[in-house]
Order: C-alpha cells, then structure tokens, then sequence
C-alpha cells in the first residue's frame, strides 16, 4: 500500500493542481487516519512520506494543514508526546515563515528607498 501512496504522491510535485492535491490527500488521510486508528506505525509511515513530499514540493499550505490533522489525531489518541512534537514542528515553522516575510519586507523598503 504504501508503495503505491508514494508513487501516487510524485504527480503533486507537478502534474496536477494544488487544490486538485489538497482534496484527494485529505480524502485519503482521512481514510486511512479512520483504517489504522491503532497502527502507530502505519499511521507515522503515512503521515511522515506525506509531509516529506510537501516539504519538497514547497507546497507549504498543505503541510501546515496536514501536520494540523496530524496533531489532532495524536491529540484524539491520547498520543500527548506524539501531538507534542508535532506541535513544536508547527511552530518551528511558523516562526521561520515570519522571519522569510520581515526580510522579504524589508529588502522591499530598502529597494523602495533607492527608488527615486
């Protein structure tokens, strides 16, 4: 199964749209999250190959979505140290997104004041 998830995960990287994506990976791991409740392993497999291949596709919308779904399922699960770690892996990259704006903003103003 999870051979085939992994193909199926190389046509976001480029063949289809980013909604079209978004729509069928959360039907599937809404499937598979309801299937493997109690295999931890199956569940981290899953989720850890899916986020891998969202990071590569810089496709960063749907990572924070599905490490939210993720969380929610450790959170539901009682998995606390589980959903924790996903938590801190959020924040991690909530805090670094903030940091890429202020610069981006910044080297804006600092081009807008070269500008006469």
């Amino acid at each position: 199964m999870m051979e085939s998830y992994r193909v199926m995960l190389t046509y976001i990287k480029s063949a289809v749209t980013r909604n079209y994506s978004e729509k069928c990976l959360n039907s599937i791991m809404d499937f598979v999250s309801r299937s493997a409740s109690k295999n931890f392993g199956l569940l981290q497999e899953f989720y850890q190959t899916t986020l891998k291949t969202l990071k590569e596709a810089k496709n960063e919308r749907l990572w924070f979505k599905t490490n939210l779904k993720l969380c929610k399922i450790w959170f539901d699960m009682g998995e606390y140290g589980r959903m924790n770690k996903v938590w801190n892996s959020i924040n991690h990259a909530k805090s670094q997104m903030v940091v890429m704006i202020r610069r981006k903003q910044g080297s804006q103003s600092s081009h807008a004041n070269i500008i006469p």
